[in-house]
């Protein structure tokens, strides 16, 4: 059994993988309370303690995230020259973020990008509120303006206007572009017309065992 005992170290070796694990993967804090999770890490080694909720909490994840963070801020006062993306969506439990990444090339001449932040926005989001969420960003992380190349948006009337208060060169997202394209495409009368006979022919085999059966054997 010594093989399965752990010391102080150990334990908080592995408590820092567990919170590792839980934020990386987007996990509920509650699943260190499961029983089956629970039985899992038993049979692991029945010697460790599985840490709380409250202590993933208040400890291990805010521990992370202040080391995390630290050693992305070295990272960024080593480089010259960044360009931002950013953008607000709502989540499945409708609560409304915004994110800014940072985007540079680094010492061994790779483009690497390192996410500043993924924050609450709970206020309107106007032009004026998501300029000032990343404004915010920009000195917390202490990014001078001669560094801040470009940023990436959406073609959204509020972001256009928030990087005009923000007063940084604007580049277009090619992906929102195109996905603006193809919804226009589809709304074509004629390709409404191809999509519909498709639809058509889908629900004849959809809902029919003997239209599988037939084309099986075809």
């Amino acid at each position: 059994m010594t093989q399965f005992t752990l010391n102080k170290s150990a334990k908080i070796k592995i408590d820092n993988a567990l919170a590792y694990f839980i934020a990386t993967n987007m996990m509920p804090y509650s699943l260190v309370e499961k029983d089956g999770f629970k039985l899992f890490v038993n049979e692991l080694n029945p010697s460790y303690k599985l840490p709380g909720r409250k202590t993933l909490t208040e400890s291990r994840i805010p521990s992370m995230y202040s080391e995390t963070r630290d050693i992305i801020g070295n990272i960024i006062r080593s480089a010259d020259v960044f360009t931002f993306t950013t953008d607000c969506w709502t989540s499945s439990s409708n609560q409304p973020f915004i994110g800014l990444t940072c985007h540079f090339i680094n010492d061994n001449f790779k483009l690497t990008s390192a996410c500043l932040g993924c924050i609450e926005l709970s206020e309107d989001h106007t032009g004026e509120n998501i300029a000032d969420v990343v404004q915010t960003l920009f000195l917390d992380y202490e990014i001078p303006d001669r560094k801040i190349c470009s940023i990436v948006t959406d073609y959204g009337s509020n972001m256009l206007k928030a990087v005009r208060n923000l007063n940084i060169p604007h580049v277009a997202c090619f992906g929102h572009a195109l996905n603006t394209t193809v919804s226009r495409i589809f709304n074509m009368d004629e390709i409404k017309d191809v999509v519909h006979k498709i639809k058509l022919i889908h629900n004849i085999f959809a809902h029919s065992w003997k239209a599988v059966r037939e084309m099986r054997k075809i």
